[in-house]
């Protein structure tokens, strides 16, 4: 994979959110950071910097906050000056009282990261189309899927969590940034999994993948292999022609492309060339239109809305005649059509 340090700084206060990957986030809870951490400790609170809970097995036990203006920094589970000390939830508040320089990803685009100038001032930039930010080990600028996670964030260092956007991988959180990855073959040569609930790889496939927070990442389907490039003929995005998230970047007019995804709830657009809301879009209908989102149920493309996939066994409902469309934003059956590209325009 080639990397490329290619930053782009704007001088400004206010983040814009643009270009071709839109935001990436999870909008997570506590509770959710400990669903996914089967060790027991500290985590932080996505919601602010200076608040923490403590996970066991699974499950949120207690929550606090750090005394006075001291803010809880969530890879060393300690509570410290804010002078010293990375908020990722409030970037700006840290960057304020900051005496050194440093850059941060900004965790609701994979593309677009900050940096502080140990001044008080924050500096955001973006990195050219197609690439995503990477800040560990050193800052610079990617092609690939998104390589960090909200997650990771507020987890302590050197730990592992179940993938929010891949059920049956993992991340290793390292400075709080998230290590994809998945597990290695039994001895025997069987395929193993991550399970979170366990904290560790089994041969199992794990029974939290249908209702994990990631519910259409189960063995349904067959989208197990990342899809084959594609001859490039121009420079752009392609659909990748097996996902509805997925899409196949090409830097030049000849060669082969190089596949990525939209971030976790986003699905790719080909005609803008952007990741866009999946009810805004009619992903082709012999696709999984549940993979890569937390939706329970998904509109079925073609039916004009009046049908759903109901998505851990991808089973397919139809609304009753009282209220024949189903609003996939809702989530429930109503009386009139949405106004959603996916419920078509007939």
């Amino acid at each position: 994979m080639k990397e490329v340090q290619a930053f782009k700084f704007t001088a400004s206060l206010v983040l814009v959110i643009c270009g071709a990957l839109l935001p990436h986030a999870y909008a997570l809870e506590m509770e959710d950071l400990c669903k996914y951490w089967n060790g027991n400790g500290y985590v932080g609170n996505p919601s602010n910097c200076h608040d923490w809970g403590y996970c066991q097995g699974n499950s949120l036990v207690a929550w606090g906050s750090c005394d006075g203006t001291l803010v809880f920094n969530s890879p060393t589970s300690m509570c410290e000056y804010a002078t010293n000390t990375t908020c990722y939830t409030n970037i700006t508040e840290s960057c304020s009282i900051s005496s050194s320089a440093w850059y941060a990803p900004v965790t609701s685009n994979c593309s677009q990261y900050a940096y502080c100038n140990g001044q008080g001032t924050i500096l955001y930039g973006e990195c050219p189309k197609g690439q995503v930010f990477l800040n560990s080990p050193q800052p610079t600028c990617v092609w690939g899927p998104c390589p960090q996670d909200d997650i990771c964030a507020f987890i302590p260092n050197n730990q592992y969590v179940g993938d929010p956007a891949n059920c049956g991988g993992y991340l290793l959180c390292s400075n709080g940034i998230g290590i994809a990855g998945t597990c290695t073959a039994s001895d025997s040569g069987q395929t193993r999994y991550f399970d979170y609930t366990l904290g560790g790889c089994t041969t199992t496939y794990p029974s939290v993948c249908g209702d994990s927070g990631n519910a259409g990442d189960d063995d349904t389907d067959d989208e197990t292999t990342t899809p084959a490039p594609v001859t490039c003929t121009a420079e752009g995005y392609k659909d990748d022609g097996v996902t509805c998230y997925g899409y196949a970047y090409c830097a030049a007019a000849s060669g082969n492309s190089k596949w990525g995804k939209c971030p976790f709830g986003l699905d790719f657009d080909p005609t803008s060339q952007e990741c866009v809301s999946p009810a805004s879009y009619a992903c082709a209908a012999t696709r999984n239109r549940c993979k890569n989102t937390n939706m329970v149920y998904a509109t079925v493309t073609g039916t004009s809305c009046k049908q759903y996939t109901y998505c851990p066994n991808l089973g397919v409902g139809t609304c009753p005649s009282n209220y024949p469309y189903f609003d996939e934003v809702g989530g429930n059956c109503v009386q009139n059509k949405p106004s959603y590209a996916i419920c078509g325009t007939s």
